[in-house]
């Protein structure tokens, strides 16, 4: 569906067509349902071609040599910090210097927390499979090694006030070695 795409999670990494497949599945076969009950053939259309480098997409994704950070960084370390204070309804940002997430898929796990402090705790409130939460990578160049992992939150009217963080989880690939779990978390920030 059109809200599993913009998710991202399996279902919409695996629709060829975008985010409107499933409506261009449906016109069609409406299309061939209407001319099989009236009994004429069905006029064929040519297949739409992919464009897979206009999609940024590789046949055949380049494997993960290496994750690293810039000098004086780390992988997990915060690269833009989110804000002191929010109001509901505002999107909450934060950007962590990051591991290739093909690392590992985090199958039933999660890439992303956002926790609120309740009383000496952190509890957890949303994670990445959460309609208000997204996950974006972005590598800062096809042969670098660096690439960063926004956390987007976008906070709902009916969201408690209080002191909230949103930590990221991964894995890094060192050179030569089996990738590595890892952890980010943001400053705290206040929501009212």
């Amino acid at each position: 569906t059109y809200e599993e795409y913009q998710v991202q999670r399996y279902e919409g990494g695996s629709t060829t067509y975008g985010p409107h497949t499933l409506s261009a599945y449906i016109n069609n076969l409406e299309r061939l349902l209407t001319d099989m009950t009236k009994g004429t053939a069905s006029a064929s259309e040519p297949t739409p071609a992919i464009n897979t480098h206009a999609l940024g997409i590789w046949e055949y994704p380049l494997p993960v040599i290496h994750d690293s950070a810039p000098r004086g960084s780390c992988i997990g370390c915060v690269y833009n910090d989110v804000s002191k204070t929010y109001s509901k309804g505002d999107v909450v940002a934060v950007q962590f210097h990051a591991g290739n997430p093909r690392n590992n898929l985090m199958t039933g796990e999660t890439f992303l927390s956002v926790e609120q402090l309740v009383g000496e705790d952190w509890e957890v409130v949303e994670l990445d499979s959460s309609w208000n939460t997204e996950f974006h990578w972005d590598k800062k160049s096809l042969l670098s090694s660096e690439s960063i992992a926004t956390i987007l939150w976008t906070t709902l009217p009916t969201a408690n006030s209080g002191t909230y963080r949103i930590r990221h989880f991964g894995y890094y690939k060192p050179l030569l070695e089996a990738p590595k779990p890892y952890s980010g978390t943001s400053g705290n920030f206040t929501l009212h």
